[in-house]
């Protein structure tokens, strides 16, 4: 139990490399995060370690404070690792509301290398203009969320890949990667609607595994909704496996947000 929460950790902290909020706070091992109120994760508190002297009460508090100050409502990401034990119970008893879960996957880049398909998959180390269109298409965000969300996305400043499927000249479907510390991180791989069910996502997942080997990279991990049904079929059919997952807990009346 030990060596799998010493992975949570590790894979937490370094998905928060992986899409950096606008604004971070520290309070002990609690990571305080805003980005204008899009996307939970960049706006939300990540609990990687213990709190420094001081009750829960209190420092709840001043959470509550940074996202009041912030115009946003205050929310917890939580995992089994999360400390203190109880956390969740205490935050739940708080009023803090269960919102969406997050199935976080895994596998070795070793095994994303078969059955290779014939799809033109272009990788730059910067959006194009044609990735953010399609990305903004498929997930419908408005110019305010693309905005935000291309910001969050150009602040990493890990290797990157912006990956793009290309049909007769048009972007078709896109994938984000981010390599650290042997891991590859992959995010938004997006398909339009009629181009689905061709194989796309499968083929931008191997060409980011592909980046992420000669990155240094071994493993992958992917973040995907529970209720995410095709997601979920999708890469249990390339082979990867349900390490643990998160949830987001929400301060009762606040106003909900759209992505993990």
């Amino acid at each position: 139990m030990k060596e799998l929460y010493r992975q949570i950790i590790e894979i937490e902290r370094i998905a928060s490399h992986a899409w950096p909020a606008h604004e971070v706070q520290y309070l002990g091992g609690w990571m305080l995060r805003a980005s204008y109120g899009i996307t939970h994760r960049a706006n939300s508190t990540l609990i990687l370690d213990e709190l420094p002297e001081g009750d829960i009460d209190s420092a709840i508090q001043i959470i509550r404070e940074f996202y009041i100050s912030q115009g946003l409502p205050t929310r917890f990401q939580l995992t089994n690792a999360s400390v203190p034990a109880n956390i969740d119970r205490k935050i739940a008893d708080l009023g803090f509301i269960l919102e969406m879960k997050v199935n976080v996957q895994i596998i070795s880049l070793d095994s994303l290398f078969h059955d290779i398909t014939s799809f033109h998959i272009e990788i730059h180390p910067v959006p194009q203009q044609d990735w953010l269109s399609t990305y903004a298409a498929v997930g419908n965000y408005d110019s305010v969320s693309l905005r935000i969300r291309g910001a969050i996305m150009r602040r990493v400043v890990q290797e990157k890949a912006f990956a793009s499927a290309i049909f007769k000249g048009k972007v078709v479907g896109v994938g984000f990667g981010v390599a650290e510390n042997g891991w590859l991180g992959l995010f938004a791989i997006y398909t339009l609607a009629s181009f689905r069910h061709k194989g796309i996502a499968t083929a931008i997942t191997r060409a980011l595994a592909q980046w992420g080997l000669s990155k240094g990279a071994t493993r992958a991990y992917l973040l995907v909704e529970q209720k995410n049904e095709p997601a979920n079929a999708l890469y249990n059919h390339l082979g990867f496996q349900n390490l643990y997952y998160y949830w987001y807990r929400l301060e009762q009346g606040s106003i909900e947000n759209k992505e993990n």
